[in-house]
C-alpha cells in the first residue's frame, strides 16, 4: 500500500482547515452583542457587580439596537439593587417600564421596583425606636408599587411574594397609625386619637390590629368624647366583624351598658387634624 508523502499530508490539512474557515460566517453584530452579554451575566453571577456595571453600560453603548440592550439596562438596576442601593434601582427599573412598557420583563422590573421600596422601609434594631414609629415614606412607597405591580401582572411569577410584602408593608402603616393614635390619647387629644383609630379601621381590617383598635375606639367615644352614639358603633362593629376574637365579649359587654342609637348609621369622621412636625409624629396617606 502506498503511503502518502508527509508533507503532502500536511498540505491536505493545512488545505481542509482554511476551506472549514472560509465556510464559517463572520460575527453578526446580533453574535457580538450576545457574547458580550454572555459574559457580563458571568460577572454578575460571580458578584463583581462594579465590572458588571461596565460591561452592561458598554452593551448599551456598541450595541444599542440589539435585543441585549434592554436586557442590559435592567441588568444595570438589579447591579444597584444588589449593592443595596434600592432608590438608584428604583429609577433604573422605572425607565425601564417607561421606555419599553411592551417588553416581556416589564412585569419583573415593576415587581422589583415594589420589593426595593420595601428593603428601603426603617428595620428594626435594638435599642432604636421600633420601626414603625420612624418615617413611613419608602413603605408607603412599597404599598403603591406592589399594589400596581399585582394589579398590572396577575399570574406574574413573583405575584406570591408582592402579595407577602404587600401585607407586610400594609402592617406597618396600620403599626404607625396606631402609634400615632396613641401619641394623642397620651397628650389628652382624644378627637385626634379617635379619628386615627378610625382610619386604622378603614384601611387595614384586615392585618390584625383593627380588633384592638375597634375596642379603643369604644372606649374613647363613651370615655372620653361622651359620644355613647358613635361608641355603640366602634363596639357593634367588634362584634360584627370579628365575633370569635377574645376581646369581642368585652365589646358586647360594653353594648349591653350603652343605649342604641337612634339612626342605625353611625355619623361620618373627619379627616384627622394636620399634623405639625414638632407636635406630633410625621405621616401621610398611603395612597
Amino acid at each position: 500500500m502506498r503511503r502518502t508523502p508527509p508533507l503532502l499530508s500536511l498540505f491536505c490539512l493545512a488545505a481542509a482547515a482554511c476551506a472549514g474557515m472560509q465556510t464559517q460566517p463572520p460575527s453578526t453584530p446580533q453574535d457580538l452583542a450576545r457574547a458580550a452579554h454572555e459574559s457580563a451575566e458571568e460577572t454578575f453571577e460571580g458578584g463583581n457587580y462594579l465590572e458588571a456595571v461596565r460591561e452592561y453600560q458598554e452593551i448599551k453603548t456598541k450595541h444599542p439596537y440589539s435585543a441585549f440592550a434592554p436586557l442590559s439596562e435592567l441588568r444595570l438596576g438589579d447591579c444597584q439593587f444588589e449593592m443595596g442601593k434600592f432608590l438608584e434601582a428604583v429609577e433604573i427599573y422605572r425607565a425601564f417600564v417607561r421606555f419599553h412598557p411592551h417588553h416581556e420583563r416589564v412585569g419583573y422590573a415593576r415587581f422589583r421596583i415594589g420589593e426595593s421600596y420595601f428593603r428601603e422601609m426603617p428595620e428594626e434594631w435594638v435599642f432604636m425606636p421600633p420601626a414603625h414609629e420612624k418615617d413611613q415614606a419608602a413603605t408607603r412607597d412599597a404599598v403603591r408599587a406592589l399594589r400596581r405591580y399585582l394589579k398590572k401582572h396577575a399570574g406574574h411569577a413573583r405575584e406570591a411574594e408582592a402579595a407577602k410584602m404587600l401585607n407586610s408593608a400594609r402592617r406597618r402603616l396600620a403599626q404607625h397609625e396606631r402609634y400615632v393614635a396613641d401619641f394623642y390619647l397620651q397628650r389628652q387629644k382624644p378627637q385626634a386619637g379617635a379619628l386615627r383609630l378610625e382610619r386604622l379601621v378603614e384601611r387595614y381590617a384586615d392585618v390584625g390590629l383593627a380588633e384592638d383598635a375597634l375596642l379603643t375606639l369604644g372606649r374613647v367615644y363613651r370615655d372620653q368624647l361622651d359620644a355613647p352614639d358613635k361608641a355603640y358603633d366602634a363596639f357593634r362593629r367588634m362584634v360584627e366583624l370579628f365575633p370569635g376574637d377574645e376581646r369581642a365579649t368585652l365589646a358586647r359587654e360594653a353594648l349591653k351598658a350603652l343605649p342604641a342609637p337612634a339612626s342605625p348609621e353611625a355619623p361620618e369622621a373627619t379627616e384627622p387634624p394636620p399634623e405639625t412636625p414638632s407636635a406630633t409624629p410625621g405621616d401621610q396617606s398611603e395612597s
